[in-house]
């Protein structure tokens, strides 16, 4: 039994560094993003592209955030 809530908690560890790391690389995603959108010379058809894009980011952050307070509650 030992063994056994070892590798579950080694597994937590890694499943939760894996959805930290996501997360920070969602955040610079996210980042790039609106400095791109920042540039006034792009075109509509651009700034809707990006800005489906980011939403899209930030939908996956908002999951991957209730699936890290899910393994962290239990």
């Amino acid at each position: 039994n030992k063994d056994l809530s070892r590798s579950r908690k080694g597994s937590f560890i890694m499943n939760k560094n894996r959805i930290l790391s996501q997360l920070s690389e969602i955040d610079h995603q996210i980042s790039s993003l609106a400095e791109k959108l920042y540039n006034p010379t792009i075109s509509n058809g651009e700034i809707k592209e990006l800005n489906r894009k980011k939403k899209k980011l930030i939908k996956s952050k908002s999951k991957l955030v209730k699936r890290l307070d899910g393994i962290v509650s239990e």
